[in-house]
């Protein structure tokens, strides 16, 4: 038997979902029930369970595209309601999902109800096991790979790291669009939990030889920054202030969701240096928000930057995404439009992305809904730029759009290929030329800093001809361009020795402007701006 019979106390249960004996596509959040009782949880999105599954106890993974691909689940149903029972084993013959063989038995099983959405296979039960119980599972893992070592600060240059990144994961929803690490259903205690890791791992860099972090600029993004409760937001800036020298701070942005941020909370962030903040508005069409699945009304923006004035912020900036499925020209004008209004000095602009594996993704490949035609899309990037510099915010990169001494200090951190150090799940390092993230997962990410190391899954080392290459894909995308001074400064290579078959090229065909200070691409070449980035790549990068 693989599971136990408890009779008195608590058993902690798991969702899974599986296709067959070999296969387990999702496994989702433990909980802890009464012996002897039944919990319900009700409308479980299938996609949500699928992105924020950990890694399986027998040490598989199935990616997101895999458990697509083998279970008629996710194509099925949009929504389920999960009634968990304990104290009681139920085959796997009877719980249908076919988890594994009959022989084996389960401390629970869940009732999977739900009208399917579209036409294909229906599972009515999901196993579910108590802590313990879990079987060894017969997972189809990927070919074993050098496992990236641990990545010690130590070895690293010690250069100045002028921007730091705090990846803050928590969200109370996961829209369509997004494929930046997030989970939801999250509660005030792992929040604290999280900061507390988040500030042990600001240690291990301080405490060590090596970078030295002495941010000019500081971004919290997410996920929602916003979600930490006011006084553990606090805790955490307070933290990172004393383990960082902040005496070179310039600029510190907070990302808000404009559903739910508050004046106090405003005022909690101003009081405590933070002096930028960025709403998500992304549209101000409520059925365009619907197709992104974002969770606030077009009226909250307003309401929020009120806010956020009251509180002392002049340095506002909003993210509008456009090309979105449905939107027409005259829609994303009066997008334009209300955000003009506002009177900011900065906007993002931002063309729909249809990262693999999100949930909007997924319909495009279905026929659910078609993307904007490119022309289309095009005219609505041009008339970004024109209406925004009417109003004196111009472009000073391909989506990001301010009035003069209002450019985000951050990213241009991040354009400019400056050193800069990620803390969370998920965050990107960058010091110079070795490219790390975290690993993207809390879990993982909250392991390696118990364990007292730096939770690197992904260490790159870039040579100085990739490194010049990826530079001048980031400058490029600057309205400025590459500078032929700044650009040997960084990379040490003069820039039309080493280019000069792509500067002739790309300049006799009118895609690039060039003259005795640098090159940029042209209105003609910022159609076709990621083809003309990757001329600068060595062949095996692009």
């Amino acid at each position: 038997m693989l599971s136990r019979n408890v009779s008195q106390g608590n058993a902690q249960v798991t969702i899974l979902l599986a296709a067959d004996h070999r296969h387990v596509l999702v496994q989702g959040e433990t909980a802890s029930i009464p012996i002897g009782t039944e919990h319900r949880q009700d409308n479980l999105h299938v996609g949500d369970l699928i992105r924020n599954s950990p890694r399986f106890r027998s040490g598989g993974r199935l990616s997101a595209r895999k458990a697509e691909r083998l279970s008629p689940l996710r194509r099925s149903f949009d929504k389920f309601t999960v009634f968990y029972r304990t104290g009681q084993p139920v085959s796997a013959a009877t719980a249908g999902a076919g988890c594994c063989t009959p022989a084996q038995t389960f401390a629970g099983c869940g009732r999977l109800r739900s009208t399917p959405t579209r036409p294909g296979p229906t599972y009515d039960w999901l196993p579910v096991f108590t802590t313990g119980s879990l079987p060894i599972l017969q997972l189809e893992t990927p070919a074993a790979t050098t496992a990236t070592p641990l990545l010690n600060p130590r070895a690293l240059p010690q250069a100045q790291t002028v921007g730091l990144y705090v990846h803050v994961p928590f969200c109370s929803h996961k829209c369509h669009y997004c494929d930046f690490y997030s989970i939801t259903r999250q509660g005030v205690e792992r929040m604290r939990r999280f900061v507390d890791r988040v500030l042990v791992e600001a240690q291990i860099w301080s405490d060590n030889p090596g970078p030295i972090c002495q941010p000019r600029t500081i971004f919290f993004g997410g996920g929602t920054p916003t979600l930490l409760p006011a006084d553990v937001m606090l805790r955490l800036i307070e933290g990172l202030r004393r383990r960082f020298d902040f005496s070179q701070l310039h600029e510190f942005t907070v990302e808000a969701n404009p559903a739910s941020v508050s004046l106090e909370y405003c005022q909690m962030l101003r009081s405590v240096g933070v002096n930028r903040i960025s709403f998500g508005a992304q549209s101000f069409d409520p059925r365009e928000l619907a197709r992104l699945e974002r969770h606030h009304h077009p009226d909250d923006v307003p309401r929020s930057i009120k806010m956020a004035r009251q509180a002392g912020f002049d340095r506002i900036n909003i993210d509008l995404i456009y090309a979105i499925p449905g939107q027409s020209l005259d829609s994303w004008a009066s997008s334009l439009d209300r955000a003009i209004a506002l009177g900011l000095r900065h906007y993002s602009c931002y063309g729909l992305t249809y990262e693999p594996n999100t949930p909007l993704a997924v319909k495009k490949r279905l026929g659910q809904i078609q993307a904007v035609p490119e022309e289309l899309e095009l005219s609505m990037l041009h008339l970004a730029r024109r209406r925004l510099t009417e109003v004196g915010c111009p472009p000073y990169e391909i989506s990001n759009y301010a009035a003069a001494g209002q450019h985000c200090q951050h990213n241009l951190v991040y354009w400019t290929g400056q050193n800069y150090i990620g803390l969370g799940p998920a965050a990107a390092s960058h010091i110079q030329g070795y490219r790390f993230r975290n690993r993207p997962h809390l879990g993982e990410w909250e392991q390696a800093i118990d364990a007292g190391i730096l939770p690197a899954g992904e260490l790159e080392v870039l040579s100085p001809l990739r490194r010049a290459g990826e530079l001048v894909m980031l400058q490029l995308r600057l309205t400025r361009g590459v500078e032929f001074a700044d650009f040997a400064g960084r990379s040490g290579y003069d820039a039309r020795q080493l280019y000069a078959d792509q500067l002739d090229r790309l300049g006799r065909a009118g895609l690039l402007q060039i003259d005795e200070s640098g090159f940029r691409l042209t209105e003609a070449g910022l159609n076709v701006a990621d083809a003309i980035a990757a001329e600068f790549l060595t062949p095996q990068d692009r």
